[in-house]
């Protein structure tokens, strides 16, 4: 059997891997080795059988790796540490960690300016109601890192209060979005850094004095609280008023409110609204979300009440100054309850009329949808019985002689001639 073609092409394929292997190595090639290879596939054609080819095996060649020179290498076995391939997991770990500092850091400063607000609070709280506080004896609890929030009830006409307050978020990226938000958009509020009075009043009976939407707010937090209560962008509109500082503004059902909230010395709102702490003042007893059009029973609620006053928290050490701006909301609490408040004939007459206008804008809407499904309904009948009367009549043309059938297809066509003619001289009546 002698050495093939292919044979050949093997060896001296080898050979030429030999050369270049030991140039790219920078290794000497060895005259021997190679002559070696190249006499076999010379003599390959005289060879009688391919048992007789010397076998000469290739020297190993290795790869060479370039030495590590970005920094030290450490090394503990088979592991290689080296610090300079690890410095994105450091730059990672670096940040994660000071931001989980800086989360632990301001959740302990937003517990201790709501701590230091409670605290200064605490007598005229316990003062105005008869039981103040949380369940364990606690004078507050927290709600996530940046909302603290205590109850208060056992006062006559009034059915309980919430505390909210609302400190920087403990949350520093968020932190920082909203500050930029604030500086960059008008009028933003990202509603940080302010405390909540929210009490629940018994529900209006009767009139006058006794139901009405009304409310004063600064003017740089105007648009965020009509965004956000659907009664007062319903009810209310702005009235401007001289006896109220040009901060603020105020949102009433009838002008004549206002007069009534504000010239009595007894309710005590100027000095609420005049203080640098006050954001907002509103008196409803309608639902800040709309209620509900698709219901079957919609309908305007009268058994709620509520009054909201929000300041915005102050530094530790001033917090004292609150205490007043609570007894006075709690004086007009008592006196919205007592119905010392009286509005006028007139301005009762348009509350009641505007708030019939409301209920019937919130009935419309499902009545239309009703009215809507009915027409739908009413449409896929008619169209019903016309495509029976259309099946029956081609049923029928169907079954006549030729004669016939062509006189009946000329007596219908000449009906919906007429039909259109009909209904062109309506439409051309109507424009």
């Amino acid at each position: 059997m002698k050495l093939s073609t292919a044979g050949a092409v093997i060896l001296l394929a080898a050979s030429v891997h030999a050369w270049g292997g030991a140039a790219s190595t920078g290794t000497a090639v060895d005259p021997a080795s190679t002559t070696s290879l190249a006499a076999p596939a010379a003599a390959s054609a005289a060879s009688p059988a391919i048992s007789d080819v010397p076998v000469v095996a290739a020297k190993p060649t290795g790869l060479v790796v370039p030495p590590y020179t970005k920094g030290p290498e450490y090394k503990y076995g088979q592991i290689r540490i080296r610090p300079y391939e690890l410095i994105p997991e450091a730059v990672i770990a670096t940040i994660l960690f000071f931001y989980v500092l800086s989360s632990l850091i301001l959740r302990r400063t937003n517990a201790a300016r709501a701590k230091a607000f409670f605290e200064a609070t605490k007598q005229t709280w316990e003062s105005e109601f008869a039981a103040f506080g949380m369940s364990g004896g606690k004078l507050f609890e927290k709600d996530g890192g940046s909302e603290f929030v205590a109850f208060g009830t056992g006062r006559r006409g009034v059915e309980g209060v919430q505390v909210n307050v609302k400190t920087m978020d403990h949350d520093l990226v968020q932190a920082l979005y909203h500050q930029a938000r604030s500086l960059a958009e008008i009028g933003y509020n990202a509603k940080s850094e302010t405390i909540t009075l929210a009490f629940v009043l018994p529900a209006p009976i009767g009139t006058p004095g006794s139901k009405t939407v009304f409310s004063i707010v600064k003017r740089s937090s105007l648009k965020t609280l009509l965004d956000s209560s659907w009664d007062l962008r319903t009810f209310t509109t702005t009235s401007e008023n001289a006896l109220l500082p040009p901060s603020v503004i105020a949102l009433a059902e009838s002008g004549d409110q206002v007069n009534a909230f504000v010239k009595s010395n007894d309710v005590g709102l100027r000095d609420v609204v005049g203080s640098e702490w006050f954001e907002s003042f509103v008196l409803s007893d309608m639902p800040v979300v709309k209620p509900d059009e698709y219901s079957e029973n919609v309908a305007l609620p009268t058994d709620q009440y509520r009054m909201v006053l929000t300041l915005r928290l102050p530094p530790s050490s001033r917090m004292g100054e609150l205490n007043d701006l609570i007894k006075v909301a709690c004086n007009v609490a008592d006196i919205v309850n007592a119905k010392k408040i009286i509005f006028p004939s007139v301005a009762l007459s348009k509350i009641k009329k505007r708030r019939e206008q409301v209920l019937e804008e919130l009935q419309k809407v499902l009545k239309e949808e009703k009215a809507a499904e009915l027409k739908e309904q009413q449409e896929a009948l008619v169209a019903k019985k016309k495509k029976a009367e259309k099946d029956a009549l081609e049923a029928k043309i169907k079954s006549l002689p030729k004669a016939e059938r062509l006189k009946l297809l000329e007596k219908e066509k000449e009906k919906e001639r007429k039909s259109a003619v009909k209904k062109a001289a309506k439409q051309q009546q109507k424009k």
